[in-house]
């Protein structure tokens, strides 16, 4: 997923890298290249950063959104359910006894969307999220913690 985020974002450049990369080459061999080199991959850095984490985070939103409806179908509210296309596998992985992992699961995505707003490397918070994840699912979460904090 992160790889496609990249290249889509590599793909989507903004008019004004598009113009800082012009004037870059119009400076070729001349005083201030290297300068102008520098503000259009610095803002190409800042694009492609922001274009990921935007991506991440509508992937965050529709993972908790499924896990929501798998939740409501655990505890029988089956016409609460939003994505009723997928509700056959919604179905099997939404058992009563799934009902406090798919519950911490909502507040894990959710966690991870917040601490993508804080601008941390994603490919960290999309690994942190998995291990907690995992950790939820075979019984072994720790307390929340909130974004930008240490767990202890």
């Amino acid at each position: 997923i992160q790889k496609r985020m990249e290249a889509a974002a590599g793909d989507n450049a903004s008019d004004d890298l598009v113009r800082l990369r012009a004037e870059a080459e119009a400076l070729s061999g001349k005083r201030g290249e290297r300068t102008a080199v520098k503000r259009a991959e610095d803002q190409e850095k800042r694009e492609r950063r922001r274009l990921v984490t935007d991506g991440w985070t509508l992937v965050l939103d529709a993972a908790a959104e499924m896990a929501g409806d798998a939740l409501a179908l655990a505890v029988g509210a089956e016409r609460a359910v939003r994505n009723q296309e997928h509700i056959d596998a919604l179905r099997a992985v939404a058992t009563p006894d799934r009902v406090e992992f798919l519950e911490r699961a909502i507040e894990e995505l959710q966690l991870t969307r917040a601490e993508l707003e804080l601008n941390p490397r994603v490919e960290l918070a999309a690994e942190a999220l998995l291990i907690r994840m995992e950790n939820a699912r075979v019984g072994r979460a720790g307390p929340l913690v909130a974004p930008g904090r240490l767990g202890y």
